[in-house]
């Protein structure tokens, strides 16, 4: 996935994470020590970052995909939206924004929801050379 971010920046295209998130205060101390760096790292990969913690609304909410689509500048019909739990993926599809379901249920899962993306962006992600069911980033 992480190659995927970087070729899909590469190419131009706009990258954004929407996660629902804790305010770091509510973290338990073990979990905020390093917290930062890590999270700064992650952070970088994205163009946009768009926190329910700092939007004060959570998926599956239709109000934070419209946040979202403000804050990155974008209409529905441009955007492809990948989440791994289903309920939050149906307010985005109803709303006009293609979804994929990226299933947890193993790598080659993981490897459909990239060949997904990719026919839908029209941006090689996955390496040259390697057929479906054997992909790879």
């Amino acid at each position: 996935m992480v190659r995927a971010i970087q070729r899909l920046r590469k190419s131009g295209l706009k990258v954004a994470a929407l996660t629902n998130n804790f305010k770091p205060e509510a973290a338990p101390l073990a979990l905020r020590k390093g917290m930062e760096k890590d999270q700064e790292e992650f952070r970088s990969m994205f163009d946009h970052f768009i926190e329910s913690a700092v939007a004060g609304m959570r998926k599956p909410d239709p109000a934070f995909y419209r946040h979202a689509l403000q804050v990155i500048g974008c209409q529905p019909e441009e955007v492809v939206f990948l989440d791994d739990i289903g309920k939050n993926l149906k307010p985005a599809a109803e709303m006009g924004i293609l979804t994929i379901h990226v299933q947890n249920t193993g790598a080659d899962t993981y490897l459909e929801a990239v060949q997904r993306l990719q026919d839908a962006v029209g941006v090689q992600l996955l390496d040259e050379g390697t057929g479906s069911g054997n992909s790879r980033l």
